[in-house]
């Protein structure tokens, strides 16, 4: 719509100026016949590169300002994985447990950037594996690797017995919270953990497993008996780290909750279509309020010098709000056929998360949406997509990769309404901690910000206009314009 309008008023600017000063000489336009760089057309030609360069540097100039916003949140990543916090919890107190120690101060002491946040704690802080969790769904780290009570005691007793039953992958125990932010846990969390834990269970198993063997000799009645527990020599010490869908999310971290005694992904990240929620939706979301501002302040025009400044206000404000609910109630209708896991909060229900669910998408929309309605009266539809680039790129560069991670220029995002309201989401669907009521409150901020900006805006606009109508009247004035 605006460019058709910018396109006629080209059309009638150069039409009137090919009417001044015309001589009966100069050759005569014809429909249909000229080539771009006919002399006939010039004045046309003109025109358009006068509009169009510039154009091209506004958006280069914008390029250059708001893309590296998104290149930066993702470039130095690996630079910052140090903050992913990782407690060891050291149960076991012997052998077994001072060789992960070992190995994590080994980690620690090194200077490359490419490693975990690793923190030694005390047995105290977590005295059982429930407590590690109930620490680890209060977001109070990323992960937990807990070395078992007793885990040298099990293994010496399960060689001296020839126990069976007895399994390496018990003598530690790995919780980390996928749902939290897949990225996180896939790219850095699993494989850092899994690369220091493998070389030094690696070095421990063929140590000890050496030392054994040359401790017994020839005894051969030990030897008989150790081998009756394969595992006891093939592969002393090992630790488990997997996903399970019969995980049962549970959210009341007090500390008399028992969870299961394995190691388990806390909060699964069991639906990737997700990733159509939390990144590319919140784009659309956007979008989709940019729209809306395009068509209202066409189609508002000519109701515009008819209205008082309240029922202007009411069209500008309500009207948006409005339609914000419709569009967003359908935006969110379509995660249900995918079966989004909206009842992951207990108590919640599938209802009661979808619910809640829509009340973020409405208000990120109104948040979003009720900015580019400001911006549009200042920047009309001509460059309004100039204010919309930078708003897209500022809060998806911050919606996706984990803040902790990123340069501490990105902590602009834990106030931006997308941050927010991709955390609130995660709560809702993989039943990660609750800050819901933080987020809601930074979007209604937002919205709060944006009809602020839009009153002031319609205020000014509206002095002025009275202002150009009374001198257009002359000395009798004009009569109404009030409120």
């Amino acid at each position: 719509m605006a460019n058709s309008s910018s396109a006629s008023s080209i059309t009638e600017s150069a039409d009137s100026s090919i009417g001044k000063g015309d001589s009966p000489s100069t050759p005569q336009l014809r429909q249909f016949s000229h080539s771009l760089w006919s002399p006939e057309i010039a004045r046309f030609r003109a025109i358009y590169f006068k509009v169009i360069l510039p154009t091209i540097a506004l958006i280069i100039f914008v390029m250059w300002m708001a893309l590296p916003v998104y290149w930066g949140s993702l470039d130095h990543q690996r630079t910052y994985t140090d903050r992913l916090k990782v407690y060891l919890i050291d149960h076991d107190g012997s052998d077994i447990g001072a060789a992960v120690t070992a190995a994590v101060q080994a980690n620690i002491a090194n200077t490359t950037h490419s490693k975990l946040g690793w923190k030694i704690a005390s047995p105290d802080m977590y005295p059982t594996n429930n407590d590690a969790i109930v620490g680890l769904l209060n977001e109070e780290s990323w992960m937990t690797v807990v070395v078992q009570p007793n885990a040298t005691a099990n293994l010496v007793a399960a060689r001296a017995t020839g126990n069976t039953s007895y399994d390496p992958t018990q003598a530690i125990l790995v919780y980390y919270s996928q749902g939290r932010n897949e990225l996180a846990a896939n790219n850095y969390l699993v494989p850092y953990s899994q690369a220091l834990l493998n070389a030094a269970l690696g070095a421990f198993n063929a140590k000890e497993v050496a030392a054994y063997l040359a401790a017994q000799g020839t005894n051969t009645t030990a030897l008989q008996t150790a081998i009756k527990a394969p595992w006891t020599l093939s592969e002393p010490v090992s630790y488990t780290m997997f996903t399970s869908s019969d995980y049962v999310y549970r959210r009341d971290c007090n500390s008399d909750v028992r969870f299961p005694e394995s190691s388990v992904v806390m909060n699964i990240y069991s639906a990737p279509i997700a990733t159509a929620i939390l990144l590319v939706g919140s784009i659309y979301i956007i979008i989709f309020g940019f729209v809306i501002s395009m068509t209202g302040f066409v189609v508002r025009a000519p109701l515009e010098p008819y209205l008082s400044v309240r029922q202007l206000l009411l069209l500008r404000i309500g009207a948006p709000v409005t339609i914000y609910l419709a569009i967003s109630l359908f935006f969110a209708m379509l995660s249900l056929p995918y079966k989004v896991p909206f009842d992951a909060r207990p108590g919640a229900g599938y209802a009661g998360g979808f619910f809640l669910y829509w009340v973020f998408v409405y208000l990120t929309m109104c948040s979003l949406g009720l900015a580019t309605e400001a911006a549009i009266q200042v920047l009309t539809p001509r460059f309004l997509t100039f204010f919309l680039l930078p708003l897209i790129i500022s809060n998806v560069s911050v919606g996706s990769v984990p803040i902790d991670i990123q340069p501490w220029f990105y902590q602009y995002g834990y106030g931006f309404p997308m941050y927010n309201m991709t955390i609130a989401v995660r709560a809702i669907i993989f039943n990660t901690k609750n800050h819901m009521g933080r987020n809601a409150g930074i979007i209604l901020a937002w919205i709060a910000l944006s009809i602020f900006n839009i009153v002031i805006v319609t205020l000014w606009q509206r002095r002025k206009a009275l202002r150009t109508a009374a001198q257009a009247a002359g000395p009798a004035g004009i009569e109404g314009g009030k409120a």
